[in-house]
């Protein structure tokens, strides 16, 4: 199967999906089956209740230049303490979420940075 036959049967299973859910609603669920409630006015799926993402979320960060030097630099230093060829910036974002998960003093001194920031902004 191509790339393009996947995007046409997807688009395909997309349109059909949309086209059940904006049948009307007959009131009334098949027995045995509880019925289910009708979609917001606005359009939006209704949450997921009970199931955990399972795909990666991407995000992206832009840094200002001299951010983004400080990152670097910081990696190159740490990868030559640690002896190893590189250490990637990602793989620090992501040890700095660990941090913050698990040091609650790090979450208050951040919450405190962001408060102190936030009322720059606002003067």
């Amino acid at each position: 199967m191509t790339a393009a036959d996947r995007i046409r049967a997807q688009a395909k299973r997309s349109t059909s999906r949309q086209t059940a859910q904006d049948a009307p609603d007959s009131g009334s669920a098949p027995a045995g089956l509880p019925s289910t409630p009708s979609l917001p006015a606005t359009g939006s799926r209704p949450a997921r209740a009970g199931v955990p993402r399972s795909k990666t979320v991407r995000i992206t960060l832009d840094l200002a230049p001299l951010q983004y030097r400080r990152l670097n630099r910081w990696c190159d230093e740490a990868a030559e303490t640690l002896g190893v060829a590189r250490v990637t910036s990602v793989s620090v974002l992501r040890q700095l979420l660990v941090q913050l998960d698990s040091d609650p003093e790090l979450g208050e001194r951040l919450l405190a940075q962001l408060r102190q920031a936030a009322a720059g902004r606002q003067q």
